[in-house]
């Protein structure tokens, strides 16, 4: 009786681990619709959270995986939350489960405009939503999530609610205007952004607004920035002292040159797009020489006839100003927008010159560029091209052997090599 009692605990112990071990995560609903989600929040007074995800969507398995999984996330979300998975696609391989919830998941989509998955919908204990988040987390990050689900001074809907009545709270309105543009919900997180920037931010002391918080934020809606604003003014002024501070060069030109652009060079693009003209670049010029400086005003001038050139396939003079702009900028190989612009401009030259000159120029711009940086297989492949063009086969043949090596499954560069060996044309 013993031996039989011992072994009916060998057998019903490891079955108990095994449950034990299935029940660390969180415990998402199975069987309930909606309505009967709503329910039992309310019977247990605990809020919902809602997980909307994908069956193609890696991240969202990877969330499954390790972060739902994880013990004290599950301990911590099963105490205060009912959750539930709410599919946002259809498959042929859907179970009546998840079916059952086509029609709510058409809903939330519409009603909660998810436009990225993994998403994350928290309700009260009522059925009202009072937060929301999105992408792939860390456990740390999404504990992070959930308790600011539970704390109503970081709740999203509960402080857009606040807002939408007239309370403004200047220490949380970068953090609603951030968390509405996460959401694609751009008219609105421009409208805090201005309301932000008008009332508050530009109403500081310079030595104040120029701090790494304040043009973090500031940078994140350049794109809703006018020369009028003091925003436009900093970057415009201590230009250097912002590129120190956020260790980013280049960052208030960038920022400048955008603005001018905007106000300036786009609206003179759009009258000539209607009328079918050539710009008037001597009186654009001037403009913007007179209000920003000489240097800007070659510099945005320069970039415009540049994409002007290129839209109206006008290659010859968009290969002057393109040669001329590079040779300004020259080649920084610690900024990544810049090798990118070398490397399209060498491969425009490519395409598009027959002049010997301007082949070499850009042969010597990719052997500066492939020297100074890790070589990648497209700028290899650009520069066995031009070398090709140039007529030193031999050279051009190595490289781009080199590109293919690295990049085996490129059919592009698969087959120039192969129009090279035979002495066929790559252009």
């Amino acid at each position: 009786m013993k031996k039989q009692m011992k072994k009916l605990l060998f057998l019903v112990m490891p079955i108990y681990l095994i449950g034990n071990a299935q029940n660390k995560g969180i415990q998402f609903e199975q069987g309930l619709n909606w309505q009967q989600i709503k329910e039992k929040a309310k019977t247990e007074n605990k809020c919902i959270f809602v997980d909307c995800y994908a069956t193609w969507c890696g991240p969202c398995k990877y969330m499954d995986k390790y972060v739902y999984e994880d013990e004290s996330v599950g301990s911590f979300i099963n105490r205060r939350f009912i959750s539930v998975k709410l599919q946002t696609d259809t498959s042929r391989q859907d179970n009546e489960e998840v079916k059952k919830w086509y029609s709510d998941a058409h809903t939330f989509q519409k009603e909660y405009v998810i436009t990225a998955i993994p998403a994350y919908l928290f309700f009260s204990a009522d059925g009202n939503i009072i937060h929301r988040d999105i992408g792939v987390k860390e456990v740390s990050d999404f504990l992070i999530t959930i308790n600011h689900a539970l704390n109503p001074e970081k709740q999203y809907y509960t402080q857009l609610k606040a807002y939408k009545l007239g309370k403004k709270d200047y220490l949380l309105m970068p953090y609603l205007a951030l968390m509405a543009k996460s959401f694609n919900d751009n008219e609105l997180a421009n409208t805090i952004a201005r309301d932000y920037f008008t009332n508050y931010l530009f109403t500081l002391k310079e030595s104040e607004l120029c701090s790494k918080k304040n043009i973090e934020f500031i940078y994140s809606f350049n794109q809703i920035l006018t020369s009028e604003d003091k925003g436009f003014d900093i970057f415009f002024r201590y230009g250097s002292q912002i590129d120190d501070t956020m260790n980013f060069k280049g960052l208030s030109q960038m920022i400048t040159d955008y603005i001018i652009t905007k106000e300036e060079i786009d609206p003179v693009m759009e009258n000539i797009n209607k009328s079918k003209t050539y710009p008037s670049w001597s009186r654009v010029t001037k403009r913007i020489k007179r209000k920003y400086g000489v240097i800007y005003a070659e510099r945005n001038v320069l970039n415009a006839k540049v994409s002007f050139y290129e839209k109206i396939k006008s290659w010859k003079e968009y290969l002057k100003y393109a040669i001329k702009k590079q040779e300004k900028s020259g080649i920084d190989t610690a900024n990544v927008s810049n090798v990118i612009n070398t490397n399209y401009t060498a491969w425009m030259i490519f395409l598009h010159s027959s002049h010997k000159k301007q082949i070499n120029i850009a042969i010597k711009w990719m052997e500066s560029l492939n020297m100074s940086t890790t070589n990648q297989a497209g700028w290899l492949d650009t520069y066995a091209n031009l070398l090709y063009k140039a007529g030193r086969v031999e050279e051009a043949l190595k490289w781009e052997e080199k590109a293919l090596r690295m990049a085996p499954t490129d059919k592009d560069i698969e087959e120039a090599f192969a129009k090279m060996k035979k002495g066929k044309k790559t252009w």
